[in-house]
């Protein structure tokens, strides 16, 4: 399983995003979606899936989804519009995304704008994706916290509403092709060796 939340995690800090926005996610069943708001292939979205469950990050033509360590808070999750190919990092999970429509949306976003899709400064094509992710494992620790034995209804409350905002997830884009590019392995994360 692949875990994105090493704690010496080396952010890659730009100066000049095209887009960068930040929305608050409520998984559900652990697992939230960034995906083209005019996907409407259920089986691709089955294959997304499953992997996600297999590995944390599951990726299909137009959609990646990520499984988060609780699902009891809202997690963060921002999108970054890069001017090019970002350089190698350490840890990350990288494919393709097709965005044929040039906007991607995130289910389970507490912002409206980010379920109709929020538009990609470049436009519809075919974009290079890489998945950061930090707070996985301080997540998993507050949760399993919030209900040890021993804890009362309102510490049990006050232990996951101070897990909020702490699973934190990026998604950097960068436009490859105008056109649309998929191949059968793209299915799978290329992984950078630690």
């Amino acid at each position: 399983m692949l875990d994105l939340s090493a704690a010496d995690y080396p952010f890659v800090v730009y100066t000049a995003f095209l887009l960068s926005r930040r929305t608050m996610v409520s998984p559900s069943y652990h697992m939230f979606m960034v995906f083209d708001p005019a996907y409407e292939e259920p089986a691709e979205l089955e294959i997304a899936i499953s992997a996600a469950i297999a590995g944390t990050v599951g990726w299909a033509e137009g959609v990646v989804a990520v499984s988060t360590a609780q699902d009891l808070a809202r997690v963060t999750v921002d999108i970054e519009v890069l001017p090019a190919t970002p350089p190698p990092a350490d840890v990350f999970a990288e494919n393709r995304l097709l965005v044929p429509t040039g906007a991607l949306a995130v289910d389970k976003s507490a912002d409206s704008e980010f379920h109709l899709g929020i538009a990609l400064p470049p436009g519809p094509g075919t974009y290079g994706a890489r998945l950061l992710g930090t707070g996985r494992a301080e997540a998993r620790r507050g949760c399993d916290e919030a209900f040890a034995p021993g804890f009362t209804h309102e510490s049990s409350v006050a232990a996951v509403a101070g897990l909020a905002g702490i699973e934190h997830y990026r998604l950097q884009v960068w436009h490859l092709s105008s056109e649309p590019d998929w191949t059968e392995e793209d299915d799978q994360p290329r992984l950078m060796p630690a």
